[in-house]
């Protein structure tokens, strides 16, 4: 019961944080990291953004962990 109330808690908090730096990046920029299985897939539409997509991930991930092993 408490990972699925992590994992809903997680998507919740990804989709706000993409609203977020949608909204601040106003110039049609992007930027994503999509996970299949250990295997990332960067892309975006320059360098820095996929360069914040990438910290971005590793901090959700480094907080999921943290939600996951900490009960």
């Amino acid at each position: 019961m408490r990972a699925m109330r992590v994992g809903v808690w997680t998507i919740l908090l990804i989709i706000v944080l993409l609203m977020i730096v949608l909204m601040l990046a106003g110039g049609g920029e992007y930027g994503g990291v999509i996970m299949i299985g250990p295997i990332p897939i960067v892309f975006g539409s320059n360098y820095k953004w996929a360069v914040f997509a990438v910290i971005l991930t590793l901090i959700l991930m480094s907080v999921a962990f943290v939600w996951m092993y900490s009960y």
